[in-house]
């Protein structure tokens, strides 16, 4: 399983042109469950750089690319408003990390 982890940054103040920007960006670029499915389609806190939001996908087999494509067009439309920063993150699963090494992972 693979995971794309997006975090987004932007003053307080920009936090309704922001939310408007979203509803813009996900009628462009719907969720496309063939490519991934939503785990946390969004959580929201106030931090020391502003409002910080997270958002967690997991990638379908075979879909990395395109679900990494889908999310940079995303928030290129929301990097356009000024004062908004944001990163993507892949994370493979621990399992996998794991079997890179030629271990296996604990039971949870």
């Amino acid at each position: 399983m693979v995971a794309i982890v997006t975090e987004m940054w932007y003053p307080p103040f920009k936090a309704e042109e922001v939310a408007n920007k979203f509803l813009e960006v996900m009628q462009t670029y719907p969720v496309d469950k063939s490519i991934a499915k939503p785990l946390v389609p969004g959580v929201i806190a106030a931090s020391k750089k502003g409002i910080h939001s997270i958002a967690i996908g997991i990638c379908k087999d075979g879909k990395i690319k395109e679900a990494i494509e889908l999310q940079s067009k995303r928030m290129l439309m929301l990097g356009s408003i000024k004062g908004v920063s944001y990163s993507i993150h892949v994370y493979m699963e621990l399992a996998e990390a794991m079997s890179t090494l030629g271990m296996t992972p604990p039971e949870f």
